[in-house]
């Protein structure tokens, strides 16, 4: 992260939410790409597990633990999870870190023992916060401005709901 970035990108984000799928298949990897692997941008993945999606809160403690072991096995089992959405079971996960070359007898003890949960609420609680409730949003900070967008689709359209400077953007 380059804390000297003059924008800081902050999501929130559930691993099995499909409108975030889409947003990293449309869109994460080409900012990614352009703008935080260049410095441009610093970014900041904060986890937002839906109560009614089964598998999120493990795939985030799964990301966490990939995360405690290189971070460059962060990224992969990061997008490994947003592109096999619909199988986050915990035996996938401990599957996907052996495969990815991850210290599978620690990743399994790190994932078996909850130990990223209270920092995962907290991240769901900062989230709500900001008025997350439902879906995917980004916060967007230049300077001392903010700007907070949700990118998810609301009655049926696709867009971004944007909310501005403290206040709290619309339900989506």
């Amino acid at each position: 992260v380059n804390k000297n970035a003059k924008v800081q990108l902050m999501e929130f984000a559930d691993f099995q939410c499909p409108f975030c799928g889409r947003f990293f298949t449309d869109s994460f990897t080409q900012i990614k790409a352009k703008y935080i692997d260049t410095g441009k941008i610093a970014y900041e993945h904060r986890d937002y597990p839906l109560p009614f999606h089964p598998f999120a809160e493990k795939a985030a403690e799964a990301a966490r633990c990939a995360l405690e072991q290189d971070a460059g096995k962060y990224w992969q089992m990061h997008d490994w999870m947003y592109k096999n959405q619909n199988t986050l079971e915990v035996s996938t996960l401990k599957n996907t870190a052996k495969t990815l070359g991850l210290n599978s007898g620690k990743f399994d003890q790190c994932l078996d023992s909850g130990k990223y949960a209270a920092a995962i609420k907290k991240d769901y609680d900062a989230g709500s916060g900001y008025g997350v409730s439902d879906g995917h949003a980004i916060e967007f900070q230049q300077r001392h401005r903010r700007h907070f967008a949700h990118t998810q689709p609301a009655d049926g359209r696709d867009g971004v709901h944007r909310g501005d400077h403290g206040k709290r953007p619309e339900h989506c």
